[in-house]
């Protein structure tokens, strides 16, 4: 889910909660607190459930003012007379707080299952080419591809030779240097990564040289991954046309 569907998640779940507190402020004497509290936290999980993080919080923040303002005497003010309405108060934001942040932490979950999955695929999918003697061409730019998506890269370009490149990404997935910490992971150097591709016969046959995008973090798990399209395409390359 981008930007402007959370945004438009987090403005339903605002005006869902104005509307129940709305309605339900004529039968206030009729209606305990506790029972209006509960109705908007229902309406709280609902917007994390569907929009995450910030549109749970954003109603959760909404719902606890507005019954405040509503619901708990003196009425139609930010006061509260009430220790009971106090807590109710309290517990009303921290549970919408609390809902927003795990409904969060299972969209990310879910995002990065996917992208596990997907790489997988993409790596199958190459080994699969490999098997059936792909030509050159078509491996290396299915690699670039995969590449890209799975490090999100801003770009990939395929060097043929030994020459000079920028550090090397090893086997463990690992870069020598300091790394700064991202989203998702470790940045990738801003004057990028090597990969190497190595031969049936042991020789270097080219790198991939891999251009992060600014701010991006790589997992681990990701860059091993990346060594693996080496490791598939390499034994491949042993009677092609590279220099």
């Amino acid at each position: 889910m981008d930007r402007n569907d959370d945004a438009l998640t987090a403005s339903a779940g605002i005006l869902a909660t104005l509307a129940v507190a709305g309605m339900l402020a004529p039968f206030r004497a009729d209606i305990d607190n506790a029972n209006v509290a509960l109705l908007l936290a229902l309406v709280v999980i609902g917007a994390a459930a569907l929009g995450g993080r910030r549109a749970g919080m954003a109603t959760a923040v909404v719902a606890a003012l507005s019954f405040n303002f509503l619901h708990t005497r003196p009425y139609m003010s930010l006061r509260i007379d009430g220790g009971q309405d106090v807590a109710t108060f309290v517990l009303l934001l921290a549970v919408g707080l609390a809902v927003g942040q795990l409904s969060h932490v299972a969209v990310r979950r879910r995002r990065v299952a996917r992208h596990r999955a997907a790489g997988i695929d993409g790596l199958h999918e190459l080994a699969q080419l490999a098997s059936r003697h792909a030509s050159t061409e078509v491996l290396l730019d299915r690699s670039r591809a995969f590449l890209v998506s799975e490090l999100g890269l801003a770009s990939c370009t395929f060097v043929v030779g030994d020459g000079v490149a920028p550090p090397d990404l090893d086997h463990r997935g690992t870069i020598d240097g300091p790394l700064r910490h991202g989203p998702g992971g470790f940045e990738l150097p801003e004057g990028g990564v090597s990969l190497p591709v190595i031969d049936g016969a042991g020789r270097v046959r080219g790198r991939f040289v891999l251009q992060p995008e600014p701010g991006c973090g790589v997992s681990l798990v990701d860059r091993k991954l990346a060594v693996m399209v080496a490791d598939v395409i390499g034994p491949a390359l042993s009677h092609s046309d590279i220099p």
